[in-house]
């Protein structure tokens, strides 16, 4: 093996790691590993260091034999980990290890039982949480808060909490529940008993206040995407919360409190999909139209003429969704971190990514709906030298729109693309060999070995 073969082996395998810590998910896995190496030697090594990694491998091993069970394939259980390092860190450190590693597997198992769609409905460590309260009575102290740490380090929570609220696009949510919650705890102490709610405004309540609020609340699959939809799921989750406390005054009021908001925000996509299905006032489906591209499957109209919009705020699918919607299209709107999950759980006649936002990673987002899907992918860029253009077309993008856009010229890119691939009932599965059509040139995403 050469010097260059053996160093383009260790790009390739490093690379996916790369890719990974910059998601999201990795991000938030480094935001809360930070988070425990501040608080554990407060709490004590001996007791952390078996509750965080026997919560987080009991978690792993459950996701990975159940999604190979299931699904039948082997993948990296990201979201597991998150999980069961979230309920290390609110589990109180006194308790043993076990009950912190099957509250964990309570929490993956949540995920398989409670689907809509492709998605999981609660999120998955509040669920578990409450559950294991009643189980096993165990202790809540949301060490990994910081609560029990000098003040001063409290900053670190707050950065990182809003790195991550901002990174995912749920800072608008985090703020209207914060808000809601500090201003109904506030009106108790007016016109109800004071000493009742002293202890919401101090520690550990008020960074559990803010754990809850940065990296539970947040979660993106559980939680709308759209800011007006933020707003109002963040004061309902305030209000639950607020609620739980004051009537039952339960140790899991913040988790519950969620679960709440998790089952309305559930009930509302479960609304927004049965109002699209409706039939319109002259019987035929809303919102459905004649194609153009119809007939290239020999005449017979597509499955689905949805256009998913991947972006950080809604500013495209407010501007183009209306000419998309007169022009037959179903608009959906996505974020870097749901797509995939959308994609799995719907199909698509394409997908629009936004490149314009340089504050979300939208060519990660092309290679991560590749990964999954072969929907045709365009990028919407104002890249003028083509940097960006190229960078997408490479992660998998089948063409660029450059802005600003026309209507028309997006029409024309949509069903150009249409021509190139089978309607979305039609595509075949994956198999590592996709192809990509841009340009007029046939483009493998596969190279020939030299």
């Amino acid at each position: 093996m050469t010097a260059a073969t053996f160093s383009l082996a260790i790009e390739s395998r490093v690379q996916p790691v790369k890719r990974f810590f910059r998601t999201p998910k990795g991000l938030l896995l480094v935001a809360l590993a930070l988070l425990t190496a501040l608080a554990a030697p407060h709490e004590g090594l001996y007791l952390i260091l078996p509750e965080v990694f026997g919560a987080m491998l009991a978690a792993a091993l459950l996701d990975v034999g159940l999604a190979r069970i299931i699904r039948g394939a082997w993948f990296f259980p990201s979201g597991a980990l998150l999980s069961g390092l979230i309920v290390a860190l609110i589990v109180s450190s006194t308790e043993p290890f076990v009950v912190a590693a099957i509250t964990a597997m309570l929490a993956v198992n949540s995920k398989y039982l409670f689907r809509a769609r492709g998605k999981h409905i609660f999120n998955p460590a509040a669920l578990a949480l409450v559950a294991a309260y009643f189980l096993f009575a165990s202790g809540q102290s949301w060490w990994g808060a910081l609560a029990n740490v000098p003040t001063p380090f409290v900053v670190v929570l707050l950065a990182t909490g809003i790195f991550i609220a901002d990174r995912v696009n749920k800072l608008p949510m985090v703020l209207a529940f914060l808000g809601s919650y500090l201003l109904l705890f506030t009106l108790v102490t007016f016109i109800g008993d004071a000493g009742r709610v002293a202890e919401i405004f101090r520690t550990p309540d008020i960074s559990a206040a803010l754990f809850f609020a940065f990296f539970m609340l947040t979660d993106p699959p559980t939680s709308p995407a759209r800011y007006r939809d933020q707003l109002m799921f963040g004061a309902i989750v305030a209000v639950a919360c607020c609620a739980i406390y004051l009537t039952i005054g339960a140790l899991y009021y913040l988790p519950a409190g969620l679960l709440i908001g998790n089952g309305w925000e559930a009930w509302r996509r479960t609304r927004i999909r049965a109002r699209a299905k409706m039939p319109a006032s002259d019987g035929t489906r809303a919102r459905v139209a004649p194609s153009p591209v119809a007939d290239r499957q020999h005449g017979r109209p597509p499955t689905d003429r949805r256009v998913l919009i991947v972006e950080r705020a809604d500013q495209w699918t407010r501007a183009l969704g209306p000419y998309l919607s007169r022009a037959g299209y179903t608009v959906a709107a996505a974020s870097v971190t749901t797509v995939t999950e959308q994609l799995r759980a719907m199909t698509a006649e394409a997908v629009l990514v936004d490149l314009t936002d340089t504050s979300m990673d939208g060519v990660a987002a092309c290679r991560d709906i590749r990964a999954v899907s072969d929907v045709p992918i365009i990028a919407m860029t104002s890249d003028r030298d083509g940097v960006t253009s190229l960078a997408a077309l490479d992660a998998g993008a089948d063409d660029c729109q450059t802005t600003p856009i026309s209507p028309d010229e997006l029409f024309a890119r949509l069903h150009a693309v249409g021509r190139r691939y089978p309607a979305p009932g039609e595509r075949p599965a994956r198999d590592g060999r996709r192809s990509a059509a841009f340009a007029g040139r046939l483009v493998s995403s596969q190279h020939a070995s030299h």
